[in-house]
Formats: structure tokens, C-alpha cells, sequence
């Protein structure tokens, strides 16, 4: 059946790769052989059995293309592990069996293992998302079968707020998941969304499908005069890029003047200035402290809205953050 297996294209000589190899079709341009590899007793070295100009590799499950890779010279080894060492990379990357999710990864040098069917990118690796996002770090690793791309190294995210400042979030570490859209920065999250909002995190998560980032563990955020703290912090955009509605969850501690609200869960609307605040809700204004099922307060009035007021109590009977 057609479908139940992959085929590699390269481009105009056709050759039939052999099933140490690869299993497909290849065509190859502009070929200069060279020495096959050498062996010693002491040492194992291996030198290109092949060099490429202008290789492109496609593969594809039936008729859907899965990803193609173009690189302006190639050397090929008959290693144990059967590679192709790459210069200057550009590879495309479908996550979906519609194809209209689109990944794009650019870098100076790289290298296929086939029988892994891994490839590696080193130096000045780029990874561009449909959805806007681009992702800047020095290696990464893209896994063919599991459609998942992940680097150890720091890395750069960038994209665009809807009020036309530069989206700018930093970390270390990166999983990507291509299939599900989900992008993972593993570690110290640094990032500035817009004029309005900077978030740091132990961690973050993109999901470019859905437009939506979720900060976690130890997040801070500034947004203009507020001060948000919190276990978990998730924002998302609309269509046109406009930021959408900050939930807020665990232990959230909000400031912003001489007020302080307290809850599990807090919700700071994108379009007034209205902060809901469920779970165990808290606010004190000054000396003034009000319990009650739900809080609605607002940051640049005096309004204070509750729902089944539990007490208006002193600083002393409350806990304290």
C-alpha cells in the first residue's frame, strides 16, 4: 500500500537507496564520489563515500508531504549510523495531515542520522511557526517520527502585540511537539509582551494553534501599575493579535497603590480595568479588609463589588502575603 510506508526524494539522478539505508526513491545532482571509508586497528575514521551540491530530501506518507529539507552541499557517510552532514539548511515542516501548519528551520549546518531518522542543527538555528512565532537558539535536535524538535541551549522567542511592540520571551531550554503546536521553554522565562507586560517564570508553555502562552511556576508580572504574582499565569491573543483576558491561578497575590487582593484564582480583564477574584478571595484597601465568596474590584476607582460577603474584618484576623 502506498500509504503504509515513507519515501525520501532527493533531486535528477534516481539511485535505489538500499534497505541499510534508506527506503525510498533518491535522486541526486551534481555527484562527486570520494573515498570510500577507511578503517585502522587503532582508530575507526570515516571520510564521505559522497558529496552533494544542492541536495534536496523530501519525505512523504502517501500523497502528503511530511517535510523537505534543502541543503547547498552534502557529504554522505556509510558510518554504522548511515549520515548526511548538511551546510546551510532550510528545511519546512508539516504538523498536520492538512498541512496547514507550517514550521520553518533555517541553520548554518546540520546532520540526518537515517536510521534514527534524527536530524541535528547546529549553528544559528531558526524555527519559524504559521502562527507568527519564531524561535532563536545555537542546536537543535528534530525527532522525524515523533515530529518533535528540543535543544538544551538558551532560547530567543519573538512575535508581535497587537499594539505593535516586539514579543520578546527568553528561557532555557526548548520542547516543541509539531503535531500538537505546544512549545516548551524548560527553564528561567524572561519575557515582555507587550509596552504594558513583563512576566518572568520558572517556565512557559506556547501553544501556536490556539494563540495562547501559560507561565508557570513562580511568575511574577508587571502590567502597568499592577503587581501579579502567582503559580500559574496564562494569556492568549485574538485574531488580530489583540491581547485577551489574564487568568491567574494559585496562590495569586495582586498589588497595585494601597491595594492588595488575595485568592486562588484571579481573573484581570484585557479590556477595562476589572479584576475578578474567586477562591478564598481577599482585598484589602489600607486598613479596610472584605472576605466573601467573589470579589470585583477595579484599578482605577474606588468600586468594590462582593458576593456573600463572609466579614469586613482587621489586618489581624486575615491572613497575611
Amino acid at each position: 500500500m502506498k500509504s503504509a510506508y515513507k519515501k525520501i526524494l532527493l533531486s535528477s539522478i534516481v539511485v535505489i537507496a538500499s534497505a541499510a539505508t534508506l527506503f525510498g526513491v533518491w535522486y541526486l545532482t551534481e555527484l562527486e564520489l570520494k573515498n570510500t571509508l577507511s578503517k585502522s586497528k587503532k582508530k575507526v575514521s570515516y571520510t564521505a563515500s559522497m558529496t552533494i551540491k544542492g541536495l534536496r530530501l523530501e519525505q512523504t506518507n502517501g500523497d502528503k508531504i511530511e517535510w523537505t529539507l534543502n541543503s547547498k552541499l552534502a557529504n554522505l557517510y556509510g558510518t554504522p549510523n548511515s549520515q548526511m552532514v548538511f551546510s546551510d539548511v532550510n528545511a519546512l515542516v508539516y504538523g498536520t495531515k492538512d498541512q496547514n501548519e507550517v514550521y520553518t528551520i533555517n541553520a548554518a549546518s546540520g546532520s540526518y542520522w537515517t536510521k534514527e531518522d534524527k536530524i541535528n542543527l547546529t549553528d544559528n538555528v531558526i524555527v519559524g511557526t504559521s502562527k507568527g512565532y519564531t524561535f532563536y537558539t545555537e542546536d537543535a535536535l528534530y525527532d522525524i517520527g515523533k515530529k518533535k524538535i528540543s535543544t538544551k541551549s538558551s532560547v530567543k522567542a519573538k512575535g508581535t502585540s497587537s499594539d505593535g511592540a516586539a514579543v520578546n520571551i527568553n528561557g532555557n531550554g526548548l520542547k516543541g511537539d509539531v503535531a500538537a503546536g505546544d512549545f516548551y521553554l524548560i527553564d528561567d522565562v524572561v519575557a515582555t509582551m507587550s509596552k504594558k507586560l513583563n512576566i518572568k517564570s520558572k517556565k512557559a508553555v506556547f501553544n501556536t494553534k490556539k494563540n495562547n502562552i501559560t507561565f508557570e511556576g513562580n511568575v511574577s508580572a508587571q502590567k502597568e501599575k499592577i503587581t501579579i504574582g502567582g503559580d500559574k499565569l496564562s494569556v492568549g491573543y485574538d485574531k488580530k493579535g489583540g491581547m485577551n483576558d489574564m487568568d491567574v491561578e494559585g496562590k495569586v497575590v495582586i498589588k497595585t497603590g494601597d491595594k492588595k487582593a488575595l485568592c486562588d484564582n484571579a481573573l484581570i480583564k484585557a479590556s477595562s480595568d476589572e479584576i475578578v477574584l474567586t477562591g478564598k478571595p481577599e482585598f484589602h484597601a489600607g486598613k479596610d479588609i472584605i472576605v466573601g465568596e467573589k470579589i470585583v474590584f477595579f484599578t482605577n476607582s474606588e468600586e468594590v463589588y462582593v458576593s456573600k460577603v463572609r466579614a469586613a474584618v482587621s489586618e489581624k484576623a486575615v491572613r497575611k502575603k
